[in-house]
């Protein structure tokens, strides 16, 4: 990873790297670098013990599931539409990879693990 790069009004604060910004684009980078911190948020809090975080480690990656109604509202500045744009964008460079690993059949949510 190269530098990271902060945007930021008031208290809510977007971090970028900027090599993956040069290779995907600037909204991309913000999308990724968001699915990696929550991701490692996620381990933190499950290793401490003080959440039950879903997370599920398969193919040597660490995954997470959201919606995209929950993505919308961690990037409140991205309509629904360009989060999944920003997604399959994303998915189809191979930054990011999705996949259905729910035991029920009527959870929808998708699950991201970013490829390193």
């Amino acid at each position: 990873m190269g530098i990271s790069v902060c945007l930021h009004r008031g208290f809510d604060i977007r971090m970028f790297d900027n090599d993956i910004a040069k290779t995907f684009g600037l909204s991309e980078a913000v999308f990724i670098m968001h699915l990696q911190q929550e991701i490692s948020k996620a381990i933190q809090m499950q290793k401490s013990g003080s959440t039950s975080e879903e997370l599920l480690v398969k193919d040597g990656l660490v995954w997470k599931p959201w919606t995209v109604q929950q993505l919308t509202v961690e990037l409140p500045f991205w309509s629904p539409k360009q989060i999944r744009r920003v997604k399959e964008f994303c998915i189809a460079q191979g930054a990011v990879k999705t996949g259905f690993f729910n035991q029920n059949p009527m959870d929808r949510r998708l699950w991201y693990a970013v490829v390193e």
